[in-house]
């Protein structure tokens, strides 16, 4: 039962941890040195690919769903509510103060599209459709939550 010494990068600035480096040989003056009983932990500044998981996830997770909901089809907005509260076993639901602001920030992105259109009701609604980079960003942005929650995972496993 030896003992893993954990090199990891120092910023000066900030004194917070950064990239993993060398097991042995490196500079005393300018890592730090974290030494465990049968264990070695690294507490990376980023994960995954290299992006940390940005302060507004929140904001993230509610395009990420809406993403997902309009990659089935075009659907009006009051549509995309009642998705994503039933396919969240009524879990999730999504106020209209948060879901139209979103729809019109990924609209000015150009993830979305909308079009006015009749409703199943004869009213006339905005209906939203996902764009090509609108899929493009849905791919690279479930690819990210895959690797949050595998860390999230992780963790809670380790603990």
């Amino acid at each position: 039962m030896s003992d893993f010494c954990v090199i990891l990068d120092v910023d000066r600035k900030t004194r917070q941890p950064g990239k993993r480096s060398h097991l042995l040989g490196a500079s005393f003056r300018t890592r730090r040195f974290i030494v465990l009983q049968r264990e070695a932990i690294y507490f990376p500044r980023h994960l995954g690919n290299g992006d940390s998981m940005p302060r507004d996830a929140l904001q993230g997770t509610l395009d990420l769903l809406i993403l997902q909901t309009l990659a089935r089809g075009t659907q009006h907005g009051y549509g995309i509510t009642c998705y994503i509260l039933a396919a969240s076993d009524h879990q999730l639901r999504v106020e209209e103060g948060s879901l139209y602001p979103a729809l019109r920030r990924m609209e000015s992105a150009g993830l979305i599209k909308a079009e006015w259109k009749q409703s199943e009701n004869n009213r006339r609604a905005r209906y939203y459709q996902l764009t090509k980079r609108g899929a493009k960003h849905l791919a690279q942005e479930m690819q990210k939550w895959e690797e949050h929650t595998a860390a999230v995972k992780a963790f809670l496993e380790f603990a």
